[in-house]
């Protein structure tokens, strides 16, 4: 009698490192002295999440800075790479590093550039580690013996069990079933202060973003296709208070809390002075011409010997003769503001105010040295520009 025996023989891999899933997530982060635990001054200046994105072996972090963190820190050095982008320190990291050293360039009010070391800890354990399938490759093996009495042949495994295979037996295969991953939406928010109307962001495209203040809902909205989100208040809110953010896509949320700050006072600008006029204005003696509205014109005539005369002109006739040889006073209140008070006969004195913009040219003003409109009957009220003829 012959008998076939066949032997399944299974190759097994050695069993795999665990690595971490693919995608965006939320993850504690803290800011530490380089002795690893005892928390950093510069902590405060930090958001206590980071954003990572896990692609392969290779995880990007985004650890936004706050409390105006960027008006005193001018370069970052985080684990060798240059990492400061505005408000926001981004670098590359190996998954799961949990200690990561970081360097800082400050510029200090008072005290100037100082260098400062730190520990940047960052907390793994919220993302979800998978085990690659163990893909092993089966060899099999057919060992026949052959006999001419009842004798069988076998050979063992110290894996697998020898398997007897006789005509019309099947076997059965069985596959590892694949691991499905599943990915919280990120979450990034720019620092809220007590003068804002709105909560801005990014997460991820077409996620739904709410605001809350102690479980009262204050706004929400829709992220864009760049994942950018702006979320409007009714009003603003103190500072120190405890806003929620939460972002949901695919029934999934990433919840985040801020603290609103409270906003930097604006210093008034002082302004420029005034450049002195580069031109001197002794007296105003001499004729003076002006255009007005509707084809009238004026001629001043300054005149030590006569005094002050002022005639009014329509298409280049004359038509009335306002003031003839007024006594006239001058008083410059600055080299191009001077006030004029003059009296013609027969009349109260009279004041106005001429505003020199060069030494042939002046303009008619106010006692607050403002343009104005005067009427120079039977001219209507206009803007009057004089120069000198």
């Amino acid at each position: 009698m012959i008998i076939i025996t066949l032997l399944n023989v299974s190759a097994i891999k050695p069993a795999q490192a665990s690595t971490l899933a693919a995608g965006e997530y939320t993850i504690p982060a803290t800011l530490v002295q380089t002795d690893g635990s005892t928390p950093s001054t510069a902590a405060k200046y930090f958001a206590n999440t980071a954003q990572v994105t896990v692609t392969g072996d290779q995880a990007q972090v985004n650890l936004a800075m706050q409390n105006h963190a960027e008006m005193l820190i001018k370069t970052v050095t985080v684990a060798g790479q240059s990492a400061l982008n505005g408000s926001t320190l981004g670098f590359n990291v190996t998954p799961a590093t949990a200690n990561v050293p970081v360097t800082f360039n400050l510029q200090i009010p008072g005290m100037g550039a100082m260098t400062e070391s730190a520990v940047i800890t960052l907390d793994w354990a919220t993302v979800p580690v998978v085990t690659p399938a163990d893909h092993a490759t089966s060899s099999s093996s057919a060992a026949v013996s052959s006999s001419t009495d009842s004798t069988t042949s076998t050979t063992t495994s110290s894996v697998v069990p020898t398997v007897s295979v006789t005509p019309g037996m099947t076997t059965k295969t069985t596959t590892a079933k694949s691991v499905k991953t599943v990915t919280k939406p990120r979450l990034t928010v720019k620092t809220v202060t007590n003068r804002a109307k709105t909560v801005t962001g990014l997460t991820s495209q077409g996620a739904k973003v709410v605001v809350k203040r102690h479980g009262t809902k204050l706004g929400s909205t829709t992220a864009n296709a760049a994942g950018k989100y702006t979320v409007k208040l009714a009003k603003t809110q103190k500072a120190q208070t405890k806003l929620t953010i939460t972002t949901t896509k695919a029934k999934i949320s990433t919840t985040k809390t801020v603290t609103v700050q409270k906003a930097a006072v604006k210093q008034a600008t002082k302004k420029a002075p005034k450049k002195a006029a580069k031109f001197t204005v002794k007296t105003p003696t001499g004729t003076w011409n002006a255009t007005g509205t509707n084809g009238y014109t004026q001629v001043w005539t300054f005149s030590q010997q006569t005094g002050l005369t002022q005639k009014v002109y329509q298409h280049g006739k004359l038509v009335k003769t306002r003031v003839a040889n007024a006594t006239y006073h001058v008083t410059p209140k600055t080299t191009t503001f001077w006030r004029v008070t003059y009296a013609p006969r027969h009349a109260k004195q009279q004041t106005m105010y001429l505003r020199f913009t060069t030494a042939k040219r002046f303009k008619v003003v106010n006692a607050q040295n403002h343009v104005i409109k005067a009427a120079a009957t039977p001219a209507p009220a206009t803007t009057w520009t004089f120069n000198k003829l």
